[in-house]
């Protein structure tokens, strides 16, 4: 008799599931609309940076979004790899300032490299520790600062979400 272990990574599932990057890009954006994720980490990172205080938030919301965002990185992270086999339409040749968000002109041209820009910069397990701190520390009411660097991996990741958001925008297709 074969022995099922959960896997505690996944929420208890016993088998795994491949995903694709943009599926889980998209599942994110169908959970929450980009205003409304970027203020929540906005809000994390400004609470988290706070002595003294907690984020006045459910906390199950805030788990739950952090969740839902490491899915969201993930997703990322194998979007960087898979560059050739998308084709994304082009862009308009005046780029709204609101949808360009937080990119250059080269990343809103490319939003692929915005990826591989923060995935050189960090890696997957550095993301989660970054999510975790912030986390941690804008539930709790402590008396100490996070001992990381939380704003350049808060700065990666909100520039993944614009770049996410580009790409959905602007249509993306399998070669």
């Amino acid at each position: 008799m074969k022995k099922n272990t959960p896997d505690f990574v996944s929420g208890g599932h016993t088998r795994r599931i491949k995903h694709s990057g943009l599926r889980l890009i998209t599942a994110f954006f169908n959970l929450y609309e980009l205003p409304e994720a970027k203020n929540l980490l906005f809000e994390i990172m400004q609470y988290a940076m706070k002595r003294r205080v907690s984020i006045p938030r459910d906390p199950g919301e805030i788990l739950e979004f952090c969740h839902y965002i490491r899915s969201f990185v993930r997703g990322s992270y194998l979007m960087q790899f898979k560059t050739k086999q998308w084709l994304l339409d082009d862009p308009s040749d005046h780029p709204s300032e609101l949808l360009q968000g937080n990119l250059s002109d080269e990343e809103y041209h490319h939003p692929f490299l915005t990826f591989k820009n923060a995935f050189t910069a960090y890696t997957l397990d550095e993301f989660d520790d970054f999510l975790n701190e912030a986390v941690y520390f804008s539930l709790v009411a402590c008396h100490t600062l996070p001992g990381n660097n939380l704003i350049s991996p808060f700065i990666h990741l909100a520039k993944m979400l614009d770049a996410a958001q580009v790409l959905v925008e602007r249509g993306i297709r399998r070669r």
